[in-house]
């Protein structure tokens, strides 16, 4: 777990927040699920109380899923590098479902 107050986007948000989860896992074997306790401004919804999140094998990948999950949705975070090293992007898709897509692109080792 990674609480707000421990990332660097800690100097960015209220003094409040800084208890929340930004995000948890629990993994066994292939299957991974995230958690946080942090929620937008318009509060909890129908739509925002779970998000699904992909790990995509690819950017390829992940912008396929981007693009075909957002028609007729809202992106609400597009895709770009992250402070944790990874591609990230969320979006309401056109049900109202909140989606999460995360790539993580594996950096050539110096030698």
């Amino acid at each position: 777990m990674q609480a707000v107050g421990d990332s660097p986007v800690s100097k960015e948000l209220p003094g409040m927040m800084k208890k929340c989860i930004v995000h948890s896992s629990l993994k066994k074997n292939n299957l991974v699920i995230m958690g946080t306790d942090m929620v937008g401004e318009k509060g909890l919804n129908r739509g925002n109380n779970v998000s699904i999140l992909i790990q995509c094998e690819n950017r390829e990948e992940m912008n396929r899923y981007y693009n075909k999950l957002s028609e007729k949705g809202q992106s609400t975070h597009p895709i770009e590098k992250t402070f944790w090293g990874d591609l990230f992007g969320s979006l309401i898709d056109k049900y109202g479902n909140h989606w999460l897509l995360n790539y993580h692109e594996l950096q050539p080792q110096n030698t």
